[in-house]
């Protein structure tokens, strides 16, 4: 019975046309790329699509602007029967037979064993279709209008509205809205286009069939600062957009091991590691860092828009390491003139004048000059070689310089020395010549005195 159903157009800027729907079916729309096209502005380039299935005929939505309604209904999909009418943008069709064009019978679509029991379809008077026309060129001057009056005619066009809902069921009222084209292009191209939070298309792109009004625009590009803008679109119009976007810049930051490089990007100078390093145009750098008593380390470093790149460069050290132990303790170590410290007590107080070891690190490897320096002893200077990553060991004693300090009466005499140290007891020991030590009791002792040096 298939080839017994078409589609007749009841009202509409094509009112009267018959529509024979093939058997696989029929994609229908103002395009021309359609199976079955119809010239309506408030239709959709592609609206729906209608054909047999298992005999039966069925409908579909597309995601039209203006929706799809059978017998004033919204659908996305629906089963058809016949006098069931369709309305599509400003187009009402209505399913008929080829016995039913002058009266229509509610009867399924498929033969008598459809199976489906027909919805009631709403009789309209026979003055309808005269009042059709009618609102249609109201519709018309008001649009019109609007070119030129904006304000005044969006008053008109809420009069025409509210008497059209009355003769008209509630699926007819469209206005041009769905007419607003948006041609939208970057730089650079291939972003997303995303319109009041949706994703659309990618640049470049021509979006059609959006609603007229304020919509919230957005073109994103990984890399670059997105493209916001409100766009207010007015019935019919078609706007150009062309963003051009702002490149966001890469971030490094470097870190050295040992901590304390100083950080070179492509040659210049830029600063004491760790540091970070912003607003980094794309592309290839030579980082390198330096220490002293490491080798320096350079490597290339490849940085993207919008990236945050971390660096860790770990150093080598090209230096030895030098371990010095004094007599007395105290002492302080110059290397190849530069201070480098002073040898500390040894732990335990064992009474001993020896020094803890004094461990210097980074020293360059090769001969270098060691001076040891303590108030009251003779200065002392030795060469020592320093390899790469070994620890070198020394060990020196100074002499001590002869300069009379101390002044001591006692029974046996007068002694003029150096002071060495004084026990418990109150037993002092001096030095009366070099090498020679005297020894006093306390009981001995009548007084003592400091030498002033001259």
């Amino acid at each position: 019975m298939s080839e017994n159903i078409h589609l007749i157009i009841e009202a509409g800027p094509e009112r009267g046309r018959s529509l024979t729907i093939p058997a696989a079916g029929a994609r229908v729309g103002r395009s021309s790329k359609n199976d079955l096209v119809i010239v309506d502005p408030l239709m959709s380039r592609h609206h729906c699509r209608v054909g047999f299935k298992d005999n039966i005929l069925c409908l579909s939505d597309l995601g039209s602007s203006n929706e799809t309604l059978v017998n004033d209904k919204p659908i996305r999909e629906a089963l058809l029967h016949v006098g069931d009418r369709i309305l599509l943008g400003d187009t009402i069709l209505r399913v008929v037979t080829n016995t039913s064009e002058g009266s229509v019978a509610p009867e399924p679509v498929r033969g008598v064993s459809a199976g489906f029991q027909p919805e009631p379809v709403a009789r309209h008077p026979s003055s309808l279709a005269v009042l059709l026309t009618l609102l249609l060129v109201t519709v018309v001057i008001l649009i019109g209008l609007a070119v030129w009056q904006p304000r005044q005619s969006k008053i008109l066009m809420a009069s025409a509205r509210e008497k059209v809902s009355k003769l008209l069921p509630v699926s007819t009222r469209r206005d041009a809205s769905g007419l607003v084209t948006l041609e939208i292009d970057s730089t650079p191209q291939g972003a997303t286009v995303i319109l009041d939070g949706v994703a659309k298309e990618s640049t470049p792109c021509t979006i059609e069939d959006l609603p007229a009004g304020e919509s919230e625009l957005e073109i994103s590009f990984y890399g670059y600062r997105s493209f916001r803008r409100t766009v207010d679109l007015a019935a019919g119009q078609t706007e150009s957009i062309v963003a051009v976007l702002e490149e966001v810049p890469a971030t490094l930051d470097v870190v050295s091991i040992p901590p304390g490089a100083r950080v070179y990007l492509d040659g210049g100078f830029k600063g004491i590691a760790p540091v970070t390093l912003v607003s980094l145009a794309p592309g290839t750098y030579l980082l390198r860092a330096e220490k002293e008593g490491f080798d320096s380390l350079s490597r290339p470093v490849a940085l993207s828009l919008a990236q945050r790149h971390a660096e860790e460069l770990r150093l080598v050290s090209n230096a030895g390491v030098l371990e010095v132990a004094t007599y007395p303790h105290g002492v302080r170590v110059l290397v190849d003139g530069e201070e480098r410290g002073i040898t500390p007590a040894k732990d335990g107080h064992d009474g001993s004048h020896t020094s803890g070891p004094l461990k210097i690190d980074s020293v360059e490897v090769g001969e270098r000059k060691v001076q040891l320096v303590c108030e009251g002893y003779f200065e002392k200077t030795v060469m020592v070689t320093v390899k790469e990553q070994e620890t070198t060991l020394l060990q020196e004693s100074l002499k001590r310089l002869f300069v009379p300090d101390t002044e001591i009466m006692s029974r046996q005499g007068v002694f003029k020395g150096v002071f060495l140290d004084e026990d418990v007891g109150g037993k002092v020991r001096l030095e009366i010549r070099p090498g020679v030590i005297k020894s006093i009791e306390a009981k001995d002792i009548i007084s003592r005195e400091a030498i002033k040096q001259e």
